[in-house]
């Protein structure tokens, strides 16, 4: 029977313990492939790993988790097959899976029955993701497909036929990760795909919700991590399985055995959770990881204990860095200390600004929040903003006028308008500030 389990998760690179209320359910499974509806975050779809033939079954939760049905009536895909690589919900009605040699099944009845996909030319696939409407689909050796009928013609995308392992879709992109060759990368209404990581064996690729200022690769001997595709290691040695970047820049990683890895947008190592566990699937949505195992099955944690920062005294600041809107509003309504500062001078707007937190750097502009702060860096909030990217926040940071101090430079003698430029005159950040 599942339950809410009280859990305690040891953090083993630092010596801190975070306890929250987390899931842990599907026990003993592997967990193989994990999708969670666009529409609905309540809805989530599990594909499962096993040794015997004819064990591999889909997964359904309605309720976020906590309880789960198998799908096509208790039965197998196929008979001999054994992995559920890649699922796909694309409403609660249209579900897909990919296995491993038997092809790629679709339900159109809920989940109550699914058919082999007639015509799909691979019986391996790795990934499926959803974008516009167009159906992706990563195989082991006939490239991408695409699909814009809900999954009845297919499209040969490329980029050849390399073994593609996963696949990511972030804003107008597709990036296509081959553990053999290399990360390729293509605009979804494009045709022509390039090379943009060539080194050890790519597993996946996260990109920075939004601006895409971030990119990180999970390798097979590290972590990489880019902002211009100037890649630079960390955690070397170390096999990734899967990554993903919150919203305020945060890196999580899934590692085959040393569990979760919780980074800084600059590769420093805050924290672990699930200690050699193997956890090979990650997703982000309602403010909670969804963090798929080899064998463990799957755990869900809330994301505000995921991305708590050890030893800082100042809530409000705190509660920006874990993106919790909620916890903000909560603190300026009982009196937080609104331009409390870190250790180099940061305050709660410095991130909010920083992270692309739109709705949080309104909520605390409206509370008197100082706009032209001058951090330990000599960089100003709107710098920052200027720096990754972030319109809506400099739309917002001008209306302070004399407040947000535009012409400010930093140590290195910029201002906010000159990192705009970097980005060129038709920029949309250098159009506001050269009004």
């Amino acid at each position: 029977m599942l339950r809410v389990v009280l859990a305690v998760l040891i953090v083993a690179c630092t010596g801190h313990t975070v306890s929250a209320e987390s899931l842990h359910v599907l026990k003993g499974r592997i967990i193989r492939s994990v999708a969670i509806d666009a529409n609905d975050p309540s809805h989530i779809l599990v594909g499962q790993k096993a040794k015997a033939a004819g064990s591999a079954l889909v997964f359904r939760s309605l309720d976020g988790g906590k309880s789960w049905q198998t799908q096509n009536g208790n039965k197998p895909l196929h008979p001999k097959a054994t992995d559920v690589q890649a699922v796909l919900a694309v409403s609660k009605q249209v579900m897909l899976a990919g296995t491993w040699k038997h092809g790629l099944y679709i339900s159109r009845n809920g989940g109550q029955s699914f058919d082999r996909i007639s015509g799909f030319p691979s019986a391996d696939i790795r990934d499926l993701q959803l974008a516009d409407g167009v159906i992706y689909a990563a195989t082991a050796r006939h490239g991408v497909l695409a699909s814009s009928d809900v999954g009845r013609t297919w499209k040969a995308l490329g980029p050849g036929d390399d073994f593609l392992w996963s696949l990511t879709v972030a804003g107008d992109d597709v990036f296509a990760n081959s553990p053999e060759k290399a990360v390729y990368q293509r605009k979804l209404a494009g045709s022509t795909w390039r090379k943009i990581f060539k080194r050890d064996g790519a597993n996946a690729i996260a990109v920075t919700p939004g601006s895409g200022a971030l990119r990180a690769i999970a390798g097979a001997k590290g972590l990489y991590l880019s902002s211009l595709d100037n890649w630079r290691k960390v955690l070397a040695s170390e096999n990734f399985a899967d990554i993903l970047i919150t919203r305020n820049n945060r890196v999580i990683a899934g590692s085959w055995d040393k569990g979760i890895a919780v980074l800084t947008s600059g590769g420093h190592l805050e924290k672990r959770l699930l200690n050699k566990q193997s956890v090979i699937h990650l997703q982000t949505t309602n403010r909670k990881l969804y963090a798929g195992t080899w064998g463990d099955g799957l755990h869900i944690i809330p994301m505000a204990e995921l991305l708590a920062r050890p030893g800082n005294d100042k809530p409000l600041i705190a509660a920006v860095l874990r993106d919790d809107f909620e916890a903000v509003e909560r603190l300026l309504a009982t009196g937080a200390e609104l331009n409390g500062i870190d250790a180099n001078r940061n305050t709660a707007l410095t991130f909010a600004a920083r992270d692309g937190q739109v709705e949080i750097a309104k909520l605390l502009l409206d509370a008197g929040a100082d706009p032209g702060w001058i951090d330990g860096e000599g960089v100003t909030p709107l710098i920052l903003a200027s720096f990754k990217n972030h319109p809506k926040i400099v739309v917002l940071l001008l209306t302070q006028k004399e407040k947000v101090r535009p012409g400010h430079t930093d140590k290195t003698g910029r201002t906010a308008l000159d990192y705009a430029k970097r980005r060129g005159t038709d920029d949309p950040i250098f159009k506001l500030l050269v009004k």
